[in-house]
């Protein structure tokens, strides 16, 4: 049987098998008949299939030896420095096997700038799968993100199995064109005009511009969102569509503050502040506003204003309503107002402190709460400077004789005196804590102080030291007048809370510590 007949039963066995064959039969097959004619006559047939086996493995390890000298060594001192080389993407075939060690299929006719291109195939000539690829050529080709110009003579690096830096010139030449891009703004603003930017990667101006998707009125845009697609060219024909973001068109706001709760007739009060959310603000035309300049006596609510903003115009509704009342003497350190007109506080000095009076309907009134330090008195949390703004804090047994010679702690009569001449004086009904509470010192919800009683509300304590609660929050007094509250001794507090405009009366406990205002024991003359 000769080697070309050998050959072609070797076909259907595995080519390493093949290989196996072609180097055992051309360095030991002439081995053979003479070791045969040696042995033949002293060993049997078995000691002789045992012996051509070895022969056999012998002839294998050879081979393999061989193969990994011949693989090393193709690369040698000639391979390209690291520097040269570029590690990207790349594929490898699976094709049977090339004659070359390494062969690389033409590269792409054409590609897009920023566009990624599938690069050629690799195939390897051992069957194995090509790694570490490193791309070659000036300029160097990114075949992810790849720049607009002509590629000729990419060549590439790899490894094929044992075979280490295996080098292969890809035939052909790739074109990349230029690629347009389009950016627009992530937010806009009603009735603003957008643009959207567009360039081509070589510098050159687009043309032939197509928007797609859901796009704007791009000179008057409507509030939404939209998703906006651009096709242009840049001089080698019209590009794949390109996406340019998506916009939210904002609406444009005027937004109007809080109102001032009062002011006085003839003096100027600052109007509330007005913000435009885009664009700078016009001047304000204002409705059932006062003269913010020269205001005059009334009460304003439901106030409104338009202005521009930026090139829109806008309308905001303003919260609150606005007390305008008493002319005279605004100075409010030394002057309130009362029955329309301001007047002059009145004063009293207890404990080296003095405290201002006022006089309400027929009543005279201290203007602060009492600050006197007397056993069974504390600070809001033991702190002198919540007694400097807010005073003293008592139990019931002490506020009864706390008061100086000549005023006393007031009755549930006399409270509801004060509270029913308010609400008829101001000609609203469940108002008399809107009256009656001081301009600044509560947390929120200050109000008109219209009759100079400057009502802050100072919390509450507990006598044990289990703490305070309330500070500025809520306001209560207490009132002479015992009641039942639990089965245990008790006397009403009159109340507020910062959110409502009505005082009201509770039952508590008297070792509980309130807030305390002296009324004058001799009835103040009606105000004029």
């Amino acid at each position: 049987m000769n080697n070309t007949k050998i050959k072609m039963i070797f076909i259907a066995i595995p080519r390493k098998i093949y290989f196996l064959y072609l180097l055992f039969s051309r360095k030991f097959l002439f081995l053979i008949p003479k070791l045969f004619g040696i042995f033949v006559m002293k060993i049997d047939k078995i000691k002789f299939v045992l012996f051509l086996t070895n022969m056999v493995l012998i002839a294998a390890f050879t081979f393999s030896c061989g193969q990994h000298g011949e693989s090393s060594s193709s690369v040698g001192d000639d391979a390209p420095s690291s520097s040269s080389m570029e590690d990207g993407g790349g594929s490898s075939s699976s094709t049977p096997l090339s004659s070359e060690p390494l062969a690389c299929d033409t590269v792409p006719a054409s590609g897009y700038a920023t566009f990624p291109i599938t690069p050629s195939d690799l195939t390897c000539g051992n069957g194995e799968k090509a790694t570490n690829i490193r791309w070659l050529g000036v300029p160097l080709l990114n075949w992810n993100n790849p720049k607009d110009g002509t590629y000729s003579n990419i060549s590439v690096m790899a490894n094929c199995g044992m075979a280490t830096n295996l080098m292969a010139s890809c035939p052909g030449t790739l074109t990349v064109y230029p690629m347009v891009s389009c950016s627009i703004g992530t937010t806009g603003y009603e009735g603003i005009a957008i643009k959207p930017v567009l360039a081509c990667s070589d510098g050159s101006e687009p043309f032939d511009t197509v928007f797609s998707g859901y796009l704007p009125d791009w000179d008057n845009p409507a509030v939404g969102s939209y998703g906006v697609l651009a096709e242009a060219s840049c001089g080698h024909g019209t590009l794949p569509k390109v996406f340019c973001g998506t916009l939210t068109v904002n609406p444009i706001t005027l937004t109007c503050g809080r109102v001032p709760a009062s002011g006085y007739e003839g003096i100027e009060i600052n109007p509330p502040a007005l913000i435009c959310n885009h664009g700078t603000r016009g001047a304000p035309i204002w409705k059932n506003a006062p003269d913010w300049y020269n205001p005059a006596i009334g009460t304003y609510s439901n106030i409104s204003v338009t202005a521009t903003c930026g090139s829109v115009t806008r309308e905001a509704n303003c919260d609150g309503s606005l007390s305008v009342s008493c002319s005279g003497n605004s100075d409010t350190s030394t002057h309130y107002c009362s029955g329309g007109a301001m007047k002059e506080y009145g004063s009293v000095t207890y404990g080296e402190q003095t405290y201002r009076t006022v006089v309400i309907g027929r009543q005279t009134w201290m203007a602060e709460n009492f600050n006197y330090e007397a056993e069974g008195s504390k600070c809001y949390d033991d702190d002198p400077s919540n007694c400097a703004k807010y005073g003293r804090l008592y139990n019931w047994e002490t506020a009864m004789t706390a008061c100086p010679s000549g005023w006393h702690l007031p009755s549930l009569a006399e409270y509801n005196t004060l509270s029913n001449y308010v609400r008829a004086a101001s000609n609203c009904s469940n108002c008399d804590a809107a009256k009656l509470k001081a301009t600044n010192g509560w947390v929120s919800y200050n109000s008109t102080d219209e009759y100079g009683f400057s009502a802050l509300g100072g919390g509450y304590g507990f006598t044990g030291g289990a703490g305070f609660n309330y500070i500025g929050h809520q306001g209560y007094w207490w009132i002479a007048t015992n009641t039942t509250y639990g089965n245990e001794p008790s006397a009403y507090v009159w109340y507020m809370n910062q959110s409502n405009d009505q005082t009201s009366v509770l039952p508590q406990y008297k070792s509980l510590l309130f807030s305390v205002r002296c009324l004058l024991d001799s009835p103040g003359q009606p105000s004029s």
